[in-house]
């Protein structure tokens, strides 16, 4: 009986001593998943927060760029046709600074060539420099008032009216002093208020001054 209970008693110590292996081998692997899923979760941590930093920094280039192209749209909104500034209101400028001098025939400005004009002339382009500019920015149908108020048709109404000014004066200084623009559903129009020197032929001592409001409406090829 005594080797029976030997086996027994060593039966039983070696439950004792396996069974705090099994629970120290339990609480290791316990210990390296809680790290491993640790380590996971700061990963992921990581690298949410990565993106999340991207998608700021796009959302900041994004600010940018839509500030940039509002900035832009605002320029061109002050640069639209509606505006002083805008393509038609500078048209009517250079048309102003084409025609300032008049349009002298050819016959007349052979004439007057060699003579003094009664106001100096920082640069007068020829009659068909002005008449191929007036070719190219107004429209082929452009409706004209004649000298007897009619409407005409055609930018030849207004080369002929410029050639009976000069015709009539032996000089003509238009100076462009203010300029609207009226925009309406309807019309898209430009006035303009130029004050006119002028020397008569008849007289070629008398000068005179007056105050010229002429309004253009949207019928240049802008």
């Amino acid at each position: 009986m005594a080797p029976n209970n030997s086996n027994s008693e060593d039966s039983a110590r070696l439950l004792m001593t396996s069974a705090p292996a099994k629970k120290q081998k339990k609480s290791g692997n316990v210990r390296a998943l809680s790290t491993e899923r640790s380590r996971q979760c700061r990963e992921r941590q990581r690298l949410y927060s990565e993106n999340l930093e991207a998608v700021v920094r796009a959302l900041r280039t994004e600010v940018c760029d839509l500030e940039i192209l509002r900035n832009l749209r605002r320029e061109q909104n002050l640069q639209l046709r509606g505006s002083v500034s805008g393509s038609l209101a500078k048209i009517v400028r250079e048309y102003m600074t084409v025609f300032r001098h008049g349009m002298p025939a050819p016959a007349v400005e052979a004439a007057t060539a060699g003579k003094k004009r009664a106001f100096a002339t920082a640069y007068q382009p020829t009659p068909d420099a002005q008449r191929e500019f007036l070719t190219c920015i107004m429209d082929p149908f452009v409706e004209v008032f004649d000298w007897c108020g009619r409407f005409v048709l055609g930018a030849s109404t207004l080369l002929n009216g410029w050639t009976a000014w000069a015709a009539w004066h032996d000089s003509l200084d238009f100076e462009l002093v203010d300029i609207d623009v009226v925009d309406t559903e309807d019309t898209l129009a430009v006035t303009t208020k130029a004050i006119c020197g002028c020397a008569s032929r008849r007289r070629p001592s008398t000068t005179c001054s007056r105050t010229l409001q002429t309004t253009s409406t949207c019928a240049t090829r802008c």
